[in-house]
């Protein structure tokens, strides 16, 4: 029973912690995302920065899977009390996909995104966890290529 009790303490010390972190680092996005919002808007009154907009824009969509992230740590405590949701619907999987590797490309490692099926490719899904799932697989291709190579994802 004490070892029990020792468990229990210590993942709820655990569970406690992620929900503190996840919480403060939430908290830390938001000045990030202003100000990301001025250089947009700075960058916006200067046509020789579009180059520069591209990559805000980038930032931006990290800074969304960033939060994305934070809100799955916080599912987890919410999983633990019961409270944990999913929301599905319908997902166009290959807009899904496109915006995945758009978000995820890096310089050193081509992305090429190819369509075998025609047509749109609908499913029934939560669209925030198959994105997660995609990034995931995205992301450890990227890490496991070789600099210059070339990840193909194929729909």
């Amino acid at each position: 029973m004490r070892r029990n009790s020792v468990e229990q303490s210590r993942r709820a010390v655990a569970d406690e912690l992620v929900a503190v972190v996840a919480h403060d680092v939430r908290n830390y996005l938001a000045p990030i995302e202003l100000r990301l919002h001025g250089l947009q808007r700075m960058a916006m009154r200067d046509p020789a920065s579009q180059p520069m907009l591209a990559e805000i824009q980038r930032i931006f969509s990290a800074l969304g899977q960033l939060r994305s992230l934070v809100a799955d740590l916080l599912d987890v405590a919410r999983l633990d009390h019961g409270l944990f949701r999913i929301q599905p619907g319908v997902v166009d999987l290959p807009a899904l996909i496109v915006e995945s590797a758009r978000a995820l490309a890096r310089p050193e490692v081509k992305l090429d995104v190819r369509m075998q099926a025609l047509g749109k490719i609908l499913v029934f899904a939560d669209a925030a966890r198959i994105r997660q799932c995609i990034d995931n697989l995205i992301v450890n291709a990227i890490e496991q290529s070789p600099h210059g190579a070339t990840v193909t994802v194929t729909i």
